[in-house]
């Protein structure tokens, strides 16, 4: 959540996913009444992929998510407003969070975070990705991010 009322998520990640609705709690637990702690339900009222969004090439990979009202209890992140990301140095703690599959098909009901590093965007073409400007990469070697974590976030601490 990146303001009261918006998301930022990956624009291949709702592309092909239809919204019925969207549960915010303040913090995960994976019962149903979210252990007694508060939460929120929220409507998608819309979808806004990035206007230069492209599967090949593969760039602009991002897409703001209107909610139907403002979130009442939940901090929205900061976002990199001020290009500190451009002054990362190689090898740079990075980390990855979200509910995406590990070892098995299942999604993981608790939430995951690994640590990556920083890789220069010139050195992650080396590697043998193949990424536009618009985008950051982080790798280490024998650690991921989960299949099903697109669109979750990158932060450093």
């Amino acid at each position: 959540m990146v303001a009261p009322e918006y998301i930022l998520k990956t624009a291949h990640s709702v592309g092909s996913v239809c919204f019925r609705d969207l549960v915010i709690a303040s913090d995960y637990c994976d019962d149903l009444d979210n252990c007694g702690q508060p939460y929120e339900v929220f409507y998608v009222q819309d979808i806004f992929p990035h206007p230069y969004f492209s599967y090949y090439p593969f760039s602009y990979d991002f897409a703001i998510i209107q909610l139907d009202h403002p979130a009442s209890d939940i901090k929205p992140v900061s976002i990199d407003l001020f290009n500190i990301s451009n002054q990362f140095t190689e090898g740079k703690d990075l980390y990855v969070a979200g509910f995406g599959r590990t070892n098995s098909s299942f999604e993981s009901e608790t939430l995951q975070e690994t640590m990556l590093e920083y890789v220069a965007n010139e050195q992650c073409v080396v590697t043998g990705w193949t990424i536009s400007d618009s985008f950051m990469c982080a790798d280490r070697a024998g650690v991921s991010g989960c299949h099903g974590d697109s669109g979750g976030p990158l932060y450093d601490r």
